[in-house]
């Protein structure tokens, strides 16, 4: 049986004058539509039984309209930057002043959809305001969520979580443009959008007891006893990461478009992500990863070095580390007491200064473009959200709200 893909709206195959089959392997996108429309199912034995190409996913030409805007419109050639989302309010102005006379460029802020969640989007502009004032770049964090988003934890907002799935597409869109024109209306204009926070598992699950396709899950639970069908899941996180960009085009041209994952550490483990994104033609400008000594399996600075690959396999976008931080004390746990034993640098304000340094230099080695974004700078008490000692050793201020001598790493001379 045989479908014109170009019946199907939004049209899901563009071959000018050429004719096209729903079955055709080079189209998942309509191979998706063909199951969840039609019930049909096309089996050529393209799609192993994990649901995943048998195949590499051939690489796609970069973009152009993306190549240029990677090469032009940045406001640094390279972010040297630090996450405020946990700056109080009131010491907004003072905290982005400090940070730019330590030769901070850029800040990046997280923002969640529930208007009265801790990262609400009024918030955040009261802090890009002040960014803005210290004539820091504003780079924007969207979770879409009403709280942290992380590999195991994308969960739905609350306004969203009944939305059918090309409702919730078309609310993604909606919601990205609008919160940027919220910022431009405040005469910001932002140097970045991130599309999600560490999508390296999809981003906008299904609820429990939902059908899966009604979010974008790529690996199941372990304990999920439903049958997964991890091609249709990235098809649909390919329709959400297309329409979170585009919501982001239509408001702005000027603003770079990040993914994130959490494979800082793991550079295979990045590019197998990276080269499904290839097979989906997605339209993105940089690649955003975290990488946390302390939380990643290897997070050491050889292995930092080895994200060289990455920039070489796509010279058109540019590569961040998105995340990071380091303890400047040992940290006291539920039961224990983490130390420095084995660990690369110690954990005292030397070790987060070397630490920093040695991060940055290897970063603005691997290539043009590249920077560094330091989370939790400001996650000093329980003022913003609740806080533990894990988050508070990361800081980059002292309880005084002095800078540790660490700040300092991003105006020196590497």
């Amino acid at each position: 049986m045989r479908l014109d893909a170009y019946r199907l709206v939004p049209a899901v195959v563009r071959h000018a004058g050429a004719e096209s089959s729903i079955g055709n392997s080079r189209h998942p996108r309509a191979r998706f539509y063909c199951r969840l429309l039609l019930g049909l199912d096309f089996d050529d034995g393209t799609y192993g039984s994990g649901g995943y190409p048998n195949v590499e996913p051939a690489a796609t030409e970069p973009l152009r309209d993306s190549a240029a805007r990677h090469q032009s419109q940045c406001v640094s050639d390279v972010f040297h930057g630090v996450d405020v989302s946990h700056c109080p309010d009131r010491r907004a102005s003072a905290v982005t002043t400090t940070l730019a006379e330590h030769g901070v460029n850029s800040v990046r802020l997280s923002i969640w959809v529930d208007g009265r969640s801790p990262m609400n989007l009024a918030r955040a502009i009261h802090l890009a305001l002040a960014a803005r004032s210290a004539g820091l770049a504003v780079c924007l964090t969207l979770h879409y969520s009403d709280t942290w988003a992380d590999p195991g934890t994308q969960v739905k907002p609350r306004s969203w979580a009944a939305l059918p799935i090309r409702s919730l597409i078309e609310e993604v869109r909606r919601y990205t443009r609008d919160v940027l024109i919220e910022f431009l209306r405040h005469g910001i204009r932002p140097a970045m959008v991130q599309i999600g926070n560490e999508i390296t598992n999809g981003m906008l699950w299904a609820e429990p007891g939902q059908d899966p396709r009604g979010g974008a899950r790529l690996h199941p639970a372990a304990d999920d006893g439903r049958e997964w069908n991890s091609a249709d899941q990235w098809v649909i996180l390919s329709e959400i990461l297309r329409a979170a960009t585009a919501g982001a085009r239509e408001a702005t041209d000027s603003a770079l478009v990040s993914v994130h994952l959490d494979r800082g550490a793991d550079a295979e483990g990045a590019e197998w992500w990276l080269r499904y994104a290839d097979h989906f033609d997605l339209d993105y400008d940089a690649v955003s990863l975290s990488f946390y000594p302390l939380a990643h399996d290897d997070a050491t600075i050889a292995r930092l070095s080895k994200l060289e690959a990455l920039c070489s396999s796509r010279p058109d976008k540019r590569l961040l580390i998105g995340e990071t931080a380091y303890p400047f004390r040992p940290i006291v746990g539920h039961d224990r007491v983490y130390t420095d034993t084995e660990r690369e640098f110690p954990f005292d304000t030397r070790g987060q200064h070397e630490y920093l340094r040695s991060a940055l230099s290897t970063v603005r080695e691997l290539s043009t473009g590249c920077g560094l974004f330091w989370w939790g700078a400001c996650f000093l008490d329980d003022s913003v959200e609740p806080s533990v000692d894990y988050f508070r050793a990361h800081a980059l201020f002292d309880p005084r709200w002095r800078p540790l001598p660490a700040l300092a790493a991003f105006g020196e001379q590497l």
